[in-house]
């Protein structure tokens, strides 16, 4: 007697990925990264900016990450700034501050973030900004860090090792002459706005620039023609004379001609190009 044989159950193709289960109380990635952006932002918004259009920082971070980023407390003027308008134009005058009331302002934002920090890593990360950023600050015999690193240096510790480490680390840290990494992506930031602007504010490009449009956009197409053989060269020139970037006729068409100047600008000081939106 024949037997039916038993059909097997079909295999997917796809293996199941497996996901590690999520603790309780453990919070999930992904709000983490959305603040990180907005972290980000708040940092862009006050590398480019001037100082009269940003707010008074609060807290210790928000003052911690002035510091990093514009590499000294001017915050402090923006309670003494005075303004006023002639005609159209606003004007903004800004006191000096006293070079002791800046460098007591420094050491106290740095030992208050080193006070709030809960944990090893928090601790390292503030003594590698504060070396990277300030180091005369740091190693200076009257501060607060000076006693701590010679207590931590006769003890040593394994935990102390790691804050020590932490110390050279950010003097031993990558930067561009005086400035460490992080001040220095904020100024070349800032050259590259104010470079952007002055390639806006040109008279000849923005002339070319009109002429083109209105020779392109003709019914006429003799005129749109003659246009691109006669006006486009002359405007690819330009930019080229200004910014170094060899634009095309579809790159204008594509992205007008402040695209154009941002991308020539982001790519010849080595800034991303949404950054000077």
């Amino acid at each position: 007697m024949a037997t039916r044989k038993k059909k097997l159950p079909k295999l997917s193709k796809k293996p199941r990925r497996s996901v590690s289960p999520r603790m309780k109380g453990e919070p999930s990635p992904k709000p983490r990264a959305r603040a990180t952006s907005r972290l980000h932002q708040v940092n862009l918004k006050t590398a480019r900016s001037a100082l009269h259009e940003l707010t008074q920082p609060v807290t210790v971070r928000e003052r911690l990450a002035w510091l990093e980023t514009r590499g000294a407390p001017d915050y402090l003027a923006l309670a003494r700034m005075e303004q006023g308008a002639v005609g159209a134009e606003r004007w903004y005058l800004f006191p000096p501050v006293p070079i002791e009331e800046q460098r007591a302002e420094v050491q106290a934002v740095y030992r208050e973030s080193f006070a709030q920090s809960q944990w090893a890593a928090q601790k390292k990360k503030v003594l590698r900004s504060y070396t990277a950023n300030f180091p005369h600050l740091a190693f200076d015999p009257d501060s607060w860090l000076w006693p701590l690193w010679q207590e931590w240096r006769a003890r040593y510790e394994p935990a102390d090792r790691q804050l020590l480490s932490a110390l050279a680390n950010g003097i031993k840290g990558r930067g561009a002459g005086w400035m460490s990494s992080a001040r220095y992506r904020a100024w070349i930031l800032g050259q590259a706005r104010l470079r952007l602007a002055h390639l806006k504010k040109d008279r000849g490009v923005n002339n070319l620039y009109k002429q083109y449009l209105e020779g392109t956009r003709s019914r006429d197409g003799g005129v749109q023609m003659e246009t691109r053989k006669r006006v486009l060269p002359r405007l690819v020139e330009r930019i080229q004379q200004l910014s170094g970037h060899l634009a095309t006729g579809s790159e204008l068409q594509k992205w007008k001609l402040s695209g154009v100047l941002r991308r020539a600008v982001a790519r010849s000081l080595g800034v991303r190009e949404r950054d000077l939106h």
